[in-house]
């Protein structure tokens, strides 16, 4: 892991108890790195209100800005006590009182919202009005003699009104009585255009049965729904009922009356509908005659029969009821159940849990999120919510939550902050026998209530899974207390849980200083039960070389359990499990050098590579930089006068060591190019019975500089006045790590003056000479006049111990003509193209250089591997070179490839191509555009993919790796750079880009530029890997040498 993610990634690690295997208080608690779950979603909640008498149901606009709702006294028939309609914004502002009336009966009122929030509707089931949202006055619409209105709606539009009369009534104050039989009706909002829609006559004729039998249409409150336009109309009646109400159907039909069908048949209740602002689902809730309640989802037209839920499944809330409002999103792809806070998708294939209580201490006051969302009405697109929240000891609250899906960052306001959520293992194994961690960075200014963690199976919290208070205050796995990162080590199942997916939430809950509520939830994936652990692996141990009584640390993963340690099937001394990533075993005397093996219940785990283990006598010491860390790849010489001299490497960690060492005393000698070391030589002295241990050198940077000296003459060069040599001649350096730096010149001369440090630039002497002064390294050299090339191109020039003198340069021709670049293909992964130079007497292609830019002309910086950077003007690193080592001869047609940056986001990119001859002239630029889609994942527990490597090779001229699969790979991860790591001679380099050919199953690596030697051991680890069909790869590293 990054050390810019160790601030928030502390972890405390309690590995679960296995019985039989270890006891509990043999499992040691230790500090390891982790990487975050994928957040699924942040759920911010904010009680908005502070009234003094508890609100009727809320109900939000479509545009979410709105909400309308009742206040007490409600149903009095009193006229100095009148219903009250009231209407505040969903920031918890701008509280108007819109409507005021006499009820006509001991009824509370119903409303309806348009989609803009501007109109009210409401009943008391006598009398209809509508009121405008501004406070600025309410209109009459009609009233009856009786209270039979018992359901509305008002088009999104906000132009019509429906209601439903449960029985044949008339015209309130008529004489004689205008009779209104039972059916839906609509009314415009100023009045006018009452008439019926649908009447008992025709559910009669549709069903075939009497009038009669269709007379009663009701009657539940939510049987009522209307399309945005008002063009397309749901509703429930009763139908050939019987005691109860108990026979009831689902009905659609026009504005005009016409179409009118019935969807279920004949059922026992239908208790709520909904249809989406484009008219295209209808929602509902049922009963059938014989089976339990059930939430559906149909198609306007009768096709497309969802169900969603029904009374088998338990709900948050609700347990077994399907109980509550339904409401559908403007496109119909998301239906609210509002009592239980179940947000489904309309197509089955998935349910959004809003409203999940996770319970900290009795002595906490009650949770301001509990088990379901009480009379949730939601926005056209279902990202917010109106609902009802109950503080402690106040009257019920006006509530607002909002949804954001996926892991962007989230503005809470007054609600916590919660990042960094860590989840590890993303597992627990059932039987309780093992455990979890969670930790999560919390902020906020406010007073923290409790933070507490749930694990969620599908849409209700896992019965069977303790759920968890996080602390920050040094106890129950914490690290540090009062630092803001809030954990608990005990996530565990009981006897009875099912293996399965699951996902955890985070919740942090506060108070502000007006006594308001605010929480934020966040919910994290993967998680799951299993009821076995996948196999172990070892990715890595340290020392490399030790001997008897060394003790190495071994890492990798689900070490769980581990029954035995064995160092070339010897069993380890003694070792301990410090975490499911790590374990610490000492070397047995007569362990010899070859593989580590770790043993546990779940399979065996083996190193990719022997433990060198030294015969004695022996002699080990290290080689550090002045702040102590390991220095890697220093040549250490060991020499006497009777033995021949022999050398070693030290390792990632700058350890060195000799084993079998003849008795003797021996000078040790260690160099590297550029560096020097305190002290220059060492001496140690071995025999039968003693060895030599830690010796100790410090390593510098070298002090010395020594001279790279040339000329430049004209040779064939047209130049008549000028003599043998050319004086003024521009020259340039740069070190081989730096290469694309002189590229970058050549295509942007303007870079010259920014990248002094990357290259030297000076001109010859009155006699054609020129030097450069350097420390030890390796450099390239070359000189150049546009339009004039010389021979050789270039000249590579390594500096060690002495002046390099004679690097001359001798003009060959001249090339007025500037070369051309072609794109051949570009995708999210690689281009490909030529460069040509073919004219007559073209010097030919020098090589090609690159850039890529996003959809806001930022330069992408080639050289950020790990995570991506862009500048808004070119750097040096803005340039990639794709011809490396650039050509010497001539070379007229120049195939290049480019392995496209595997850490770039998502977006449209630009990649720019340029092509430098030899005489430094630069083509005209090739443009291709790369769209590059976001990345998908493989589901949890899939099984065992049978794709093995078959083979790996190492180029150190290309600094590139290619490994070989047996069958095809899924062909987005296999070029994902996130799914692989390189370690060359013990330290990880970094992988610029991957490009995977799905036809010979091949997976390319790029590593940066002069990483790659010949010699070098060179391991490639990979983890994330599936087959075509979603397999997981079993294998996961391989080792070779670079020829």
């Amino acid at each position: 892991m990054q050390k810019r993610n160790m601030r928030y990634l502390r972890m405390l690690f309690v590995v679960g108890c296995l019985w039989g295997a270890m006891s509990c208080g043999a499992i040691s608690q230790v500090q390891a790195a982790s990487v975050p779950g994928t957040i699924l979603r942040t759920l911010i909640y904010h009680q908005i209100s502070s009234l003094t008498a508890s609100p009727g149901m809320p109900i939000m606009s479509a545009n979410g800005n709105k909400i309308a709702f009742t206040l007490p006294p409600q149903g009095t028939e009193d006229p100095n006590q009148p219903n009250g309609i009231f209407v505040m914004n969903t920031d918890g502002t701008g509280m108007v009182k819109v409507d005021s009336y006499q009820s006509f009966c001991f009824c509370n009122s119903t409303l309806a919202i348009s989609a803009d929030g501007s109109l009210v509707a409401s009943t008391d089931t006598v009398q209809l009005r509508v009121a405008r949202a501004d406070g600025s006055g309410a209109t009459p619409l009609v009233a009856f003699d009786s209270n039979e209105i018992n359901s509305i709606s008002i088009s999104g539009d906000g132009s019509k009104v429906f209601f439903r009369l449960y029985r044949t009534t008339s015209l309130r104050g008529s004489n004689p009585a205008i009779i209104f039989p039972s059916g839906i009706y609509v009314i415009n909002v100023d009045g006018t255009g009452l008439r019926q829609i649908v009447s008992a006559t025709q559910v009669a004729n549709l069903l075939g049965i009497t009038a009669d039998e269709a007379y009663y249409f009701g009657n539940f409150p939510n049987g009522l729904a209307s399309s945005y336009d008002g063009s397309h109309i749901a509703f429930c009646s009763l139908t050939q009922s019987g005691d109860g109400g108990f026979g009831q159907s689902l009905f659609g039909v026009n504005l005009d009356g016409s179409g009118l069908h019935s969807y279920l048949g004949r059922v026992g209740y239908v208790k709520q509908v909904a249809i989406s602002s484009n008219g295209a689902k209808v929602g509902f809730t049922v009963t059938p005659i014989n089976g339990n309640d059930e939430l559906g989802v149909i198609n306007f037209d009768g096709s497309g029969n969802v169900k969603l839920t029904d009374t088998s499944e338990r709900h948050p809330g609700t347990g077994a009821g399907v109980t509550g409002g339904v409401q559908l999103s403007a496109d119909g792809t998301k239906l609210l159940l509002s009592e239980a806070g179940l947000l489904y998708n309309t197509d089955g294939s998935g349910v959004v849990p809003l409203g999940i209580r996770s319970d900290g201490f009795s002595t906490d006051p009650w949770p301001a999120v509990f088990d379901g969302l009480s009379g949730a009405t939601m926005n056209n697109d279902a990202t917010k919510f109106a609902y009802l929240i109950q503080p402690p000891g106040v009257p019920q609250q006006l509530g607002i939550l909002t949804l954001n899906n996926g892991a962007s960052t989230v503005p809470t306001g007054s609600a916590p902050t919660i990042s960094n959520v860590v989840v590890t293992p993303p597992y627990v194994l059932t039987q309780t026998r093992s455990s979890a961690t969670v930790t999560a960075h919390v902020s906020t200014p406010n007073a923290f209530l409790r933070v507490t963690s749930s694990v969620i199976s599908k849409d209700i919290t896992d019965p069977d899974i303790s759920n968890l208070v996080l602390f920050d205050d040094g106890t129950n796995g914490d690290m540090t207390a009062k630092d803001g990162i809030f954990t608990n080590a005990n996530i565990r199942t009981d006897c009875c849980d099912v293996v399965g997916p699951r996902f955890v939430r985070i919740k942090a809950e506060t108070t502000t200083s007006d006594g308001k509520r605010h929480a934020t939830a966040v919910d994290v994936a993967p998680f799951a039960v299993v009821d076995r652990l996948p196999a172990p692996t070892i990715t890595s141990f340290t020392p490399t070389t030790g001997h008897s009584g060394t003790v190495i640390t071994i890492m990798g993963t689900n070490f769980i359990g581990a029954t035995a340690v064995q160092f070339n099937g010897v069993n380890a001394s003694s070792f301990t499990v410090d975490n499911i990533g790590q374990i610490t075993a000492t070397v047995p005397a007569s362990a010899k050098t070859g593989r580590i093996v770790v043993v546990t219940p779940w399979g065996n785990a083996t190193s990719a590579t022997n433990l060198n283990l030294l015969q004695s006598p022996f002699i080990t010491g290290q080689v550090t930089d002045k702040n102590g860390v390991g220095v890697p790849n220093v040549h250490v010489t060991r020499d006497n006068d009777t033995t021949s001299p022999v050398t070693v490497l030290t390792d990632a960690q700058g350890n060195f060591a000799f084993g079998a060492v003849p008795a003797g005393t021996y000078t040790l000698t260690p160099t590297l190019l550029g560096l020097s070391f305190t002290p220059a030589t060492a001496t140690a002295t071995v025999s039968s019975t003693v060895n030599a241990t830690d010796i100790k050198f410090r390593a510098g940077p070298s002090t010395a500089r020594f001279t790279i000296s040339g000329t430049v003459s004209k040779g064939a060069l047209p130049l008549a006045s000028v003599g043998a040599n050319i004086s003024g001649a521009p020259v340039f350096l740069v070190n081989t790590a730096n290469l694309p730096a002189l590229a970058a010149v050549a295509a942007n001369p303007a870079l010259l003056s920014s990248v002094g440090s990357l290259i030297s630039r000076t001109t010859t002497n009155a006699t054609g000479a020129y030097s450069f002064s350097v420390a030890p390294g390796i450099y390239i050299v070359a000189t150049g006049f546009p339009g004039f090339y010389f021979t050789p191109a270039y000249r590579l020039v390594t500096v060690s111990t002495a002046a390099v003198p004679n690097q001359n340069f001798t003009g060959a021709g001249v090339d007025a003509t500037a070369p051309i670049v072609t794109i051949k293909t570009a995708t999210v992964s690689s281009a490909t193209g030529i460069a040509t130079d073919s004219a007559a007497g073209s010097s030919g292609i020098l090589t090609v250089v690159a850039t890529l830019q996003d959809s806001s002309n930022r330069y992408f910086n080639w050289g950020s591997t790990t995570t991506s950077q862009f500048t808004a003007t070119p750097l040096v690193g803005s340039f990639k070179l794709l011809v490396n080592p650039p050509n010497q001869n001539r070379v007229t047609a120049q195939n290049w490839s480019l392995l496209l940056p595997a850490v770039l986001p998502a977006g449209t990119y630009r990649l720019t191509v340029r092509a430098i001859d030899r005489a430094f002239k630069v083509s005209a630029p090739a443009i291709a555009t790369i769209v590059k889609p976001a990345a998908k994942s493989v589901a949890f527990g899939a099984t065992a993919s049978a794709v093995a490597l078959s083979t790996i090779k190492a180029n150190a001229a290309t600094d590139s790796v290619q490994l070989t699969f047996s069958a095809a790979l899924s062909a987005e991860q296999a070029s994902d750079a996130a799914h692989y790591k390189v370690i060359l001679n013990g330290h990880e380099v970094s992988v610029e880009s991957v490009a995977y050919n799905s036809s010979t199953h091949t997976v390319g690596l790029q590593l940066p530029l002069g990483s790659l030697h010949r010699g070098d051991a060179v391991e490639v680890q990979w983890s994330g890997l599936s087959d075509i069909r979603g397999g997981p790869l079993s294998g996961d590293r391989s080792v070779l040498a670079t020829p």
